[in-house]
């Protein structure tokens, strides 16, 4: 990608900022954040990460394609241009609105002829040496159109990975810890120029997650690394072709930086062997021990869908959902194999996601309809990632996973229309005239 000469306006906003796209006084909880789930109807999704600067001070970076933003050029003008906002508040807690601190940044980028490359920015957060939630809108100026996201803002004495920051051989900053097997990175800390880290390498095969309504018995992560290893701060790391580093700065705390390594093209489903394991979800036993070649999971596809260019789409549809799986909710294994990756595949993005400090609540449907799906999820606290979350499972879901099975085993998609189609028709019943003949 090209780099981009930008031109920052920072305008420190003073006072409380009122989080008006929030539901009345009820707290980011309360919040619709189903938009950080769905990929097609998203125009843009810009990259965000932070880094503690000292015990005060946090530094939000974030970056944008300009592929994604809207440029004009005004009469008479050769210029294209484009105005991009980043807003803030850092507040306490998803379900208390008070205001820490607030600011905003305006980007402004123009050029001769459009070409796709990456606007970045920074603005520093007065996090105070206190956790709490960032709350990030961003807003393309030129058509209106807004995004929202949050980052956990959490200290840990220095040592924890919003201290570090990832870069690659060339000194691009990296938005994400999930690299390509291969890859060399620089890890650079907020205070250190030099020191030796502790490298903990973890090469784990972790099993696919049972449907929704079969109670299981969660294992017990292993912490004991396969390997330990000591490298230089600031000094080249490579990535392994498989499993993830923990690097850290002291071996008596979990507090670290971890790098995930999953595939060379991950997200992406690219090649013939990742298509069979995530058609788990969707098939017989039987019929996935027999799924050993690119034939025959066509056959499975055409088969249901009773024609090649249905299977088509199933299939776009379906390995679709896996890669966006991948992008939302890997942990320290690939999204598609965690508990919200499973539900995410079969059922579709839901139309209502509540986040809250210890978990996520998906809706699918009307909230309000006993007809509605619901599943709860609870945040699972662990040194490598923030984004590990287990389903509460129950024997309630059996109905609506074999719903959606069937739904995608005669040759359809599954997606939260076939729950509100539900609903209305149970509405219609309801509210039909009742005759006495």
């Amino acid at each position: 990608m090209m780099s981009s000469t930008i031109r920052h306006i920072a305008i420190a906003l003073f006072g409380i900022w009122i989080l008006a796209s929030c539901s009345g006084q009820k707290g980011l909880a309360y919040k619709n954040m189903a938009q950080n789930y769905q990929q097609e109807s998203v125009l843009m999704r810009p990259d965000f990460t932070v880094q503690h600067i000292n015990d005060s001070i946090t530094r939000l970076h974030f970056r944008v394609s300009s592929s994604e933003l809207l440029y004009s050029r005004e009469l008479g003008s050769d210029t294209f241009k484009t105005a991009f906002r980043v807003q803030y508040n850092f507040i306490k807690s998803f379900d208390e609105e008070i205001v820490l601190d607030s600011g905003v940044v305006i980007v402004k980028d123009q050029m001769l002829e459009m070409v796709d490359k990456r606007i970045t920015g920074s603005i520093d957060v007065k996090t105070k040496s206190v956790n709490g939630i960032l709350y990030i809108t961003a807003l393309d100026m030129v058509r209106n159109y807004d995004y929202t996201d949050f980052i956990r803002i959490k200290r840990e004495s220095g040592k924890g990975r919003q201290d570090f920051a990832i870069f690659d051989m060339d000194g691009n900053r990296l938005f994400s810890p999930y690299l390509r097997p291969g890859q060399q990175v620089k890890i650079v800390h907020r205070d250190l120029d030099s020191a030796q880290l502790i490298g903990r390498h973890y090469n784990r095969d972790f099993p696919m997650p049972a449907p929704p309504y079969v109670i299981t018995n969660q294992e017990t992560f292993d912490y004991r690394a396969d390997s330990i290893f000591l490298i230089d701060l600031n000094a080249p790391i490579t990535i392994p072709d498989k499993g993830f580093f923990h690097l850290q700065l002291d071996s008596n705390q979990a507090a670290g930086i971890t790098l995930f390594a999953f595939d060379e093209s991950f997200p992406y489903i690219t090649r013939v062997e990742q298509l069979m394991p995530p058609m788990r979800y969707i098939t017989s036993s039987r019929e996935y021990e027999a799924l050993e070649s690119k034939k025959q999971v066509d056959e499975f596809w055409i088969r249901n869908a009773s024609s090649p260019e249905r299977a088509k789409h199933l299939i776009a549809n379906y390995y679709g959902r896996v890669e966006d799986a991948n992008r939302f909710f890997s942990s320290y294994h690939p999204g598609w194999k965690t508990d919200r990756g499973i539900i995410y595949t079969v059922f579709g993005p839901p139309n209502i996601i509540y986040k809250s400090e210890n978990g996520e609540t998906w809706i699918y449907g009307d909230e309000n309809s006993m007809l509605s799906y619901n599943f709860n999820f609870v945040r699972v606290e662990n040194p490598f990632t923030d984004n590990d979350f287990a389903l509460n499972r129950s024997s309630v879901y059996r109905y609506s996973w074999s719903q959606a099975v069937d739904t995608w085993r005669q040759g359809r998609v599954f997606n939260v229309s076939d729950v509100q189609r539900a609903q209305d028709e149970a509405q219609r019943q309801l509210t039909r005239p009742y005759f006495w003949y």
